[in-house]
């Protein structure tokens, strides 16, 4: 009889045991499948996250915020403490080099933009010149060397510099102010639609 008290409770002993590592086997496995469920639905979600979201293509409504500057650093131009700037892309309301390099970009996007004068507003032409009638000038004006002036041409406006003053004319270089110099655009994306 004690022979088979001890047989008993080694053979309890022993299922204890079976019974213990196949829960404990049971529990790590069921650990296992919430943690790769877990990275699974991780990665699902990213993956919608990233490619979910609208990437700047031609037709895109784009809001961007921009500092623009020329090769010594000096700022020409920014969006910094107004509204951002919205165009859409393909209606060449921009200069095409900094358009182009926004296709693919999405919102948050945050990147410079090194531009070539000849994707900007071209290379600067020397014989680009015209002659302008003083008295075509509005009321009180003063003109001065240097100075930028707003000119109206079949084309569209203009932005002019006044290269020259004589007594009844102004001469005026139609250059673009930003002609034949490389940009930089240091740009974040806040709204694609």
């Amino acid at each position: 009889m004690v022979k088979k008290t001890i047989k008993k409770k080694t053979a309890k002993k022993a299922v204890t045991k079976k019974t213990s590592k196949k829960v404990s086997k049971t529990t790590k496995k069921s650990n296992n499948k919430g943690i790769l469920t877990l990275a699974a639905f991780v990665l699902v979600a990213l993956f919608i996250i990233m490619n979910g979201a609208p990437v700047i293509e031609d037709g895109s409504i784009v809001k961007l915020h921009y500092i623009g500057t020329l090769e010594d650093g000096s700022v020409f131009d920014s969006s910094e403490g107004k509204d951002p700037l919205e165009f859409t892309v393909g209606d060449e309301s921009i200069i095409k080099g900094f358009e182009s390099r926004l296709l693919g970009l999405k919102k948050g996007d945050e990147k410079t933009l090194s531009i070539p004068s000849d994707e900007a507003y071209g290379a600067y032409n020397p014989e680009l010149k015209a002659e302008y009638p003083k008295e075509r000038l509005p009321e009180g004006a003063e003109p001065e060397v240097g100075a930028k002036m707003l000119l109206q041409s079949p084309s569209g406006i203009g932005i002019v510099t006044i290269l020259e003053i004589k007594e009844e004319i102004l001469v005026l270089d139609l250059n673009h102010p930003l002609a034949g110099k490389d940009l930089s655009f240091e740009i974040e994306i806040i709204e694609i639609k």
